[in-house]
């Protein structure tokens, strides 16, 4: 039986197996080794998720970052400047952010009823 590659195609033909196929192993495998460390192991299908929604593309699924226990160190280390306080940000709290939108919405009242429109 021929070798099964990731990409397209083989991305489709993968997503169709079982979550216990032997075919899935050597993706999971590198995507694991991938992983942050965890007191817990990632159960398979977890990181399955993240491997069938890239069509089992091991560098695209990647990019849909996994946060280990440590999430708050390392989520500044992607987002340094825009978590609010509860996540280890230092100038907006969640609620700042909230009110902001709430904010930025009602000013857009006019043209989000104008887009509601058209699309209906």
């Amino acid at each position: 039986m021929a070798e099964v590659r990731p990409g397209p195609a083989a991305g489709l033909q993968l997503s169709a197996l079982p979550d216990h196929s032997p075919l899935l192993q050597p993706s999971l495998a590198e995507l694991r080794r991938r992983a942050p460390p965890s007191p817990r192991p990632l159960p398979d299908a977890f990181l399955l998720r993240f491997l069938r929604a890239r069509d089992f593309d091991v560098d695209l699924a990647w990019r849909v970052h996994m946060h280990g226990n440590n999430y708050k160190q390392t989520l500044l280390q992607h987002f340094p400047d825009i978590l609010p306080v509860e996540y280890g940000g230092e100038e907006f709290s969640m609620e700042d952010i909230c009110q902001e939108w709430t904010n930025f919405i009602l000013k857009s009242e006019d043209y989000l009823s104008s887009i509601s429109e058209t699309i209906q």
